[in-house]
């Protein structure tokens, strides 16, 4: 009975101290500190895997997404940073979420993709949000069309950088600048 006694109470100890180390350790907080300190070392893998839990631990926090986001680019895995995005978009939707989303593409010289997703968005308040951040569209003179005679072209632009193509591509970061 003494050593039942006495197993029953090093068991009931051991689950304590598991239960307690789960408890105080296992958090958001811990792993995002546990990324933070791997992505100072440069080791961008394991920050993304520690970014990772706290991310799943805490899905809404924002900060620790775009940490996670921050791991993957450093990391080159920009497929993992999309996803990464995606996922928090449809967890709580946000314009902040939305622009890193968008900057996200545009490197990766995917403009029509940042168009496309930044026209698919619902919710009518990022939607108002993100459509006042967006750039007046540039004012062609003459109008666009075919013309029979060479044409000179004046673009009027407020602010930022217009990119162009004269073959009928779309145009990209790697495209002229006008």
């Amino acid at each position: 009975m003494k050593k039942a006694l006495i197993l029953f109470l090093i068991l009931l100890l051991l689950g304590g101290l598991a239960f307690g180390a789960y408890y105080f350790l296992w958090t958001a907080e811990n792993f995002s500190a546990w990324g933070a300190a791997a992505m100072e070392k440069g080791n961008y893998e394991t920050a993304a895997d520690r970014y990772e839990v706290a991310v799943d631990l805490e899905p809404s926090n924002i900060d620790y997404v775009l940490a996670l986001l921050n791991a993957h680019v450093s990391d080159g895995n920009f497929t993992k940073a999309e996803r990464t995005l995606v996922k928090a978009i449809r967890v709580a939707p946000s314009t902040r979420l939305y622009c890193e989303l968008s900057t996200l593409y545009v490197k990766q010289d995917k403009i029509l993709d940042a168009q496309l997703m930044l026209d698919a968005i619902t919710d009518p308040a990022v939607r108002a949000e993100i459509d006042s951040l967006r750039p007046v569209a540039p004012v062609f003179d003459p109008a666009s069309g075919e013309y029979e005679q060479e044409v000179l072209w004046t673009v009027n632009v407020s602010g930022g950088t217009l990119y162009y193509s004269t073959d009928g591509s779309f145009p990209s970061t790697h495209s002229e600048p006008y």
